[in-house]
């Protein structure tokens, strides 16, 4: 979907789509009336109270074919900053051998821990 048809979507249910003063360069998804919640996403899991101004829990889902030059794949949320995975995958040939490691010796747990980890700043 295009962000205008997202947009689309929330004004036909009667949302509003429009930037924060503060904020010119994001677009965000309010209620009818209010200064509120201001969602910087049309699609979400919670965010119960948009739900009828147009805030879909429908995934946006594409497919890409994955070549031998496709080196990993970054499974990632909107809480997940670029720099985050910058910092996280820049040594991703350590973070490779550190998960073949773990595989080979029953403790992928130990993989998924660190990264949440190193994500979250713990």
């Amino acid at each position: 979907m295009s962000l205008l048809d997202e947009a689309k979507r929330v004004i036909n249910c009667g949302g509003r789509v429009f930037a924060a003063k503060e904020d010119p360069d994001v677009k965000r998804i309010w209620m009818a009336e209010g200064d509120c919640p201001g969602l910087a996403m049309s699609r979400a899991f919670g965010d119960f109270c948009l739900k009828e101004y147009g805030l879909s829990s429908v995934p946006d889902v594409s497919y890409r074919k994955l070549t031998k030059q496709d080196e990993f794949v970054v499974l990632a949320s909107d809480g997940v900053s670029i720099q985050i995975l910058l910092n996280v995958f820049v040594s991703y040939k350590v973070f490779l051998k550190l998960l073949y490691g773990c595989v080979h010796t029953q403790r992928i747990w130990f993989i998924c821990d660190h990264i949440i980890r190193h994500i979250s700043g713990h």
